[in-house]
């Protein structure tokens, strides 16, 4: 599928934008009030903020689908009724977003929330964003055209990681939330790592980066909190790997869950581990 040559820029701006409506909310004196937190049905927490950039994403989306002839199908984590089975698999194109993925993290003020927009075409990503709106960072690739980060004033800086293990302790970087047992059954097959907690699809972006190497997640997790880190790692040149090997595919089956999965920045390092 060939893609426009400005749906990445597009993609990026609606990201931006819908980032900036978070941070309208977060950096209120009192945004927890204006958040009115909800409990969702799963027992995870949405936010006003969370609505608000669903509602700017999906009508970004829709004039983005019109204007480029594209038959992509939207699939938002805050609008239960594009989960459902038959539109979302009778399309072989379908966007992935989470509006604001790290609600907790928001909630509990660390800073650590990002904005993912993906484009899944026959199951794997074509394109990814994801936008840290508190630091300004944002997060992209394309199949075939790289990764790249794009911070304040400065220009895109591509991310390319060196296709060797070192002979450092192995970077880890992990949720501060979730799987701390099983975590610690996959660490004891390492010689030697070190540890950092981060929150929301930011991690995949910090292996990308070149600032960790493994990110085990053993919890749960939904297509649009991977898709647009997943290709933003695939184009740097590591991958997300469920531990059988095989690479996450996307919109296959009724459900939206992913497999426990390892995100590397090297192939070597899941062998590694899984031997």
């Amino acid at each position: 599928m060939q893609l426009p040559a400005d749906l990445i820029t597009d993609i990026s701006a609606l990201a931006r934008t819908a980032g900036e409506a978070i941070l309208s909310i977060y950096q209120q004196p009192n945004y927890l009030d204006l958040a009115q937190i909800e409990i969702k049905s799963d027992q995870s927490p949405v936010t006003q903020a969370d609505k608000l950039a669903h509602d700017i994403i999906v009508m970004g989306l829709n004039k983005l689908n019109t204007q480029y002839q594209l038959n992509a199908y939207i699939v938002s984590e805050e609008d239960e009724e594009t989960h459902q089975q038959d539109k979302r698999l009778n399309t072989s194109t379908i966007w992935l977003v989470d509006p604001l993925d790290g609600t907790k993290e928001f909630i509990a003020g660390t800073h650590e929330f990002t904005v993912n927009i993906a484009l899944i075409h026959e199951h794997q990503p074509l394109l990814g964003v994801i936008y840290v709106p508190y630091y300004d960072l944002l997060y992209y690739a394309e199949l075939g055209k790289g990764a790249f980060l794009k911070t304040a004033q400065l220009s895109p800086k591509q991310l390319k990681l060196s296709p060797t293990l070192n002979n450092q302790p192995t970077r880890v970087i992990s949720s501060r939330r979730h799987g701390v047992v099983e975590l610690n059954s996959v660490l004891s097959k390492l010689d030697g790592y070190e540890i950092d907690y981060l929150g929301s699809s930011w991690k995949l972006c910090k292996i990308a980066e070149g600032k960790a190497d493994l990110y085990p997640r053993l919890g749960a997790t939904s297509e649009w909190d991977t898709a647009a880190g997943q290709i933003i790692l695939a184009e740097s040149g590591g991958e997300i790997r469920d531990f059988s090997g095989k690479l996450i595919s996307y919109n296959t089956k009724k459900d939206l869950d992913n497999p426990h999965f390892m995100a590397i920045s090297q192939p070597a390092l899941f062998k590694k581990i899984c031997g």
